[in-house]
């Protein structure tokens, strides 16, 4: 449109920013508040450059929550699944591990660190080392004489001690008695010859009949007993008239076998 002199020509020029349409003086105002708040905050580039994160990590650590600030720390890793011998899952997301049945654990280096073991002893529910030696016990023979004629009541062959156990292992005591016997009359007589180890007594299975002026052997087997916590046992051997003619008891030995079983 073209102007004439006697024509007038209003130009209406609208400024963009805040003033424009719409807008109120307490946004207004509000607006220029945040943006000088926003405008006065430091450049943050680094970690570091805020306020409540320590400097002074190493390489390799992460940033982690002392309970008031952020701090340098070593990373701590969680145990997705625990397995058995058998690699069946037993555990998935586990928090701890015990360590049992021979095995121990401790602190290792470093943050969340731990160590299994085995744990080595000769006490229950450890295990032993690879280079244990075990001294091995030979038998203990204890003889004893003929000691003539019986005809009533038990008499007292042989006692004595099984000695040098050791009391951390748990050993079986296992006994065999021979000897011999001959009857003191004209007629048959009658005996039980018997082994006792650590108390327990143990007679022979059948009586032994013995004849005039005739040796007989006889044998008696004790399958043994168990001690453990113990230096020494005591034993003995013993032999009970039963009926019939006097017997004559002869000279013979009690043995004593051990067994270490652990």
């Amino acid at each position: 449109m073209s102007a004439t002199p006697h024509d007038i020509v209003l130009i209406t020029i609208a400024r963009p920013g805040i003033d424009g349409t719409g807008i109120t003086p307490a946004e207004k105002t509000q607006l220029v508040t945040d943006v000088a708040t926003a405008l006065a905050r430091p450049a943050i580039t680094k970690l570091t450059d805020i306020s409540d994160v320590e400097d002074g990590a190493s390489v390799g650590e992460t940033i982690v929550w002392d309970g008031t600030n952020w701090v340098p720390g070593q990373p701590v890793g969680s145990i997705g699944a625990v397995y058995d011998h058998t690699d069946t899952q037993v555990i998935t997301e586990a928090t701890s591990i015990t360590a049992k049945g021979g095995l121990t654990a401790r602190a290792g280096t470093g943050p969340g660190a731990a160590v299994i073991e085995a744990l080595i002893g000769t006490a229950a529910n450890t295990l032993a080392e690879g280079n244990h030696t075990h001294t091995l016990k030979t038998d203990h023979l204890f003889p004893y004489p003929e000691s003539g004629a019986l005809s009533s009541g038990t008499r007292t062959l042989v006692s004595g001690n099984v000695t040098g156990l050791d009391p951390a292992r748990t050993y079986v005591l296992k006994g065999t008695l021979t000897g011999d016997v001959q009857g003191g009359g004209s007629g048959a007589g009658y005996s039980t010859p018997r082994i006792t180890i650590h108390g327990n007594t143990k007679a022979r299975f059948g009586r032994v009949r013995s004849v005039a002026g005739v040796p007989r052997e006889f044998t008696v087997h004790h399958g043994g007993v168990t001690v453990s916590g113990v230096s020494s046992a005591t034993v003995s051997a013993d032999i009970q008239y039963s009926e019939g003619d006097p017997i004559n008891v002869g000279g013979g030995v009690l043995r004593i076998e051990i067994e270490a079983n652990r």
